[in-house]
Parts: structure tokens; C-alpha cells; sequence
């Protein structure tokens, strides 16, 4: 289909054209329909922008052709802008462009997703003793308890903290922890809100410094010095498998090493694996306290559990 309406638009430049210019821009839009029903989930923030991308280069080459200076230079900005954020947004994910464009999954072979499964249900022992010990407290209460003996915080938001609209209870509790003279820190992964930039707009909403904002290469070397972090709605972008095990959509994908902390309190919905579908290691590590629930309830829960 694109040749031909490659050609057909080459024949509607004429000033004759004008019937064929219609039938051109009818089959344009139906191969932008078909080219985008494929692509769902976190692929189309990666079209969002390589479609932005484009939009700018055909505005300079608008511009080349109508002798204005200030389109193309206008256009040339746009094209690479958005190409810049289409190259970082498939390195965050792991994921090529033209699998992205196809929309195929990432196929893994079966190795690489049977070491998956078998760490992401691995039990400790220390777990099976703590469930028959009628001593044994609950997750909320474990939570809260990490909290307020932590000295270093790092908030790990993600696109589930999104999705239940937590920012605003997210800030509270750091106000609360910084209050209790606690450091805390937020570290943003590139794709943590779908696009570059869409969560740190997110935590400004919510009136979060910015200057407490973390960018992935800036943090991960803090959380291995770090007592506790707070995973609130994120997923792959914190699974221990993508550099743990081989041949699976995440390998070699970066990660916040949420692992190397302490202490993990995980405020997700449930155990289920992100977009990428591979198990989340991290749910299973021995550190690791899940307070599974809608994350806005959780935040309000720990907050309620850390007054006086």
C-alpha cells in the first residue's frame, strides 16, 4: 500500500489532482489505522513518538519545498527531538523498533522462562516458620515498622501509581518521612510513566521537589546503601530477572536495583508480571514485604500506621 500511495500523492501535486489528493488521503488514513492497530500497552507511547518524529520531518520537508527557513528549522527540531525520545524509550524497554512497528512479543525460549518461574517462586524458609508463629505480623504492620526504623527512603513510583492516582498520598508520605528526619528520594525509571518525563510531570503535580527526583544512572548505585525502598506500582522496571536470568523479553532491559536495598516494601495491586509477562523476582526476595491492595488505600494505610 505505501507505493502506491507514494505514487498517487506524486500524481496529486498536480493542480488536476485534486480528485486523486482525496483518495490519497482516504488510504493514508487507513494505513495509519492499520499500522496502529497492532501496537498496544507500552509500544504506543514508542509510535506516539516516532509518529511525532515524522510529523516534524515532513514539516521540513514542507519547508525545503516552500523556501521557509523557520519550518524547516522548526521541523528539523521536532524530527530529531522525537527521534531521540523513540531511541531512549526502546532502550528503557528492551524492546527493538521494528518489533515495536510489527507488533510482535519478544520471544523467549524455553531456558530462559523456566529460571524465571523458578525464581520468581522461590519461598524462604524464614517465610514458612513466620506462617505457622501465631506471633506473625501482618504485612501493613511490617511495613509501617520498616518505615519508621529506615534512616534512607527510596520511592520507586511507577504507572500503577498512576493508574490508582496515588501521587498525592505518595507526596504526603514523604513529607511524613522527611518529618521524621528521614533522606528520602524518588528514582524515576525512563519509562516509569510510559514516556521520558511523564512521571516527573506527575510528581510536580503533586508539588514534589524536584531537586528530589532521581534519574535511573543517578540512583542505582544509592540503594545498596540504602534501609528501605518503596515500590509503589511498578513492575518490570525493578524485576531482578532482566539481569538475573538469559533469554527471556527483559533480559538486558536496565532496572532500578530496588533489589540491593535493606529492606522492599512493594505496594502493588497483585503478584501478576508487568507488560513484559516475566515474573517479578523481587516479590519472592526474603526483604521483600508485599502490601498488595490498590496503592492509593496502601499509602493511606502506611501513613495512618505512622502517626504518633
Amino acid at each position: 500500500m505505501t507505493p502506491s500511495l507514494m505514487a498517487l500523492g506524486a500524481a496529486a501535486g498536480n493542480p488536476t489532482g485534486f480528485a486523486l489528493l482525496g483518495v490519497t488521503s482516504i488510504l493514508a488514513a487507513v494505513l495509519g489505522v492499520l499500522f496502529s492497530l497492532r501496537i498496544g500497552g507500552a509500544d504506543m507511547p514508542v509510535l506516539i513518538s516516532f509518529l511525532n518524529a515524522t510529523a516534524g520531518l515532513a514539516a521540513a520537508l514542507c519547508g525545503v519545498i516552500l523556501h521557509q527557513r523557520l519550518l524547516i528549522a522548526f521541523g528539523a527540531t521536532v524530527a530529531a527531538s522525537g527521534s531521540i525520545l523513540t531511541h531512549i524509550m526502546c532502550r528503557a524497554m528492551n524492546r527493538g523498533l521494528v518489533k515495536v512497528f510489527t507488533g510482535s512479543v519478544a520471544a523467549s525460549r524455553p531456558d530462559g522462562l523456566a529460571a524465571t518461574k523458578e525464581i520468581a517462586t522461590r519461598d524462604d524458609p524464614s517465610r514458612e516458620e513466620n506462617k505457622e508463629s501465631p506471633k506473625r505480623v501482618s504485612p501493613l504492620q511490617a511495613a509501617v515498622q520498616a518505615a519508621r526504623q529506615a534512616a534512607s527512603v527510596i520511592i520507586i513510583p511507577g504507572y500503577g501509581m498512576a493508574l490508582a492516582q496515588a501521587q498525592f498520598q505518595v507526596a504526603r508520605l514523604a513529607e511524613k518521612l522527611q518529618a521524621m528526619g528521614k533522606s528520602v528520594k524518588f528514582a524515576i525509571h525512563p519509562v516509569a510513566g510510559r514516556m521520558p518525563g511523564h512521571m516527573h510531570v506527575l510528581l510536580a503535580e503533586a508539588e514534589i521537589d524536584y531537586t528530589n527526583l532521581y534519574d535511573l544512572e543517578a540512583v542505582n548505585s544509592d540503594f545498596e546503601k540504602t534501609d528501605l525502598a518503596l515500590v509503589i506500582g511498578a513492575c518490570d522496571v525493578v524485576n531482578p530477572a532482566a539481569i538475573e536470568v538469559e533469554n527471556t523479553p527483559l533480559s538486558g532491559m536496565p532496572i532500578l536495583l530496588a533489589k540491593d536495598a535493606r529492606h522492599i516494601v512493594v505496594c502493588n495491586l497483585d503478584e501478576k508480571p508487568g507488560y513484559s509477562g516475566v515474573g517479578n523476582s523481587l516479590y519472592r526476595d526474603p526483604k521483600t514485604i508485599l502490601l498488595l491492595g490498590d496503592a492509593q488505600e496502601s499509602i493511606v494505610s502506611i501513613l495512618d500506621g505512622l502517626q504518633p
